[in-house]
């Protein structure tokens, strides 16, 4: 979808970890002009040591009002139970690498 013209930016992040490119996304997304109302950010990993990371790291995040995050505990092998086109785009670092038979 054209996300200047829907208003909304819905973002997928699959293997967040402890929340590092999490926090450069909403660093940078409060200070960006960005064409959208609101932004929606789903933030998944396996790990709920890692969620928890994550959950503490973002607590010193500043917030612009219009940016929500959820942290979900998520298999990035099976992301069946998301909605297909919910998001405008997916974002995944460090974590190709630990799936299996990723060929």
């Amino acid at each position: 979808p054209d996300v200047a013209k829907e208003g909304n930016l819905d973002i997928l992040e699959v293997g967040c970890g402890p929340g590092n490119v999490t926090t450069l996304l909403l660093n940078r997304l409060r200070v960006c002009e960005r064409p959208f109302k609101a932004v929606k950010i789903l933030s998944t990993d396996f790990s709920e040591s890692m969620l928890d990371l994550a959950k503490k790291r973002l607590q010193d995040v500043p917030r612009d009002p219009a940016i929500t995050v959820e942290l979900k505990k998520m298999d990035a092998c099976d992301l069946g139970s998301l909605k297909t086109g919910t998001y405008d785009r997916l974002i995944s670092n460090l974590c190709y690498m630990l799936v299996p038979d990723h060929k």
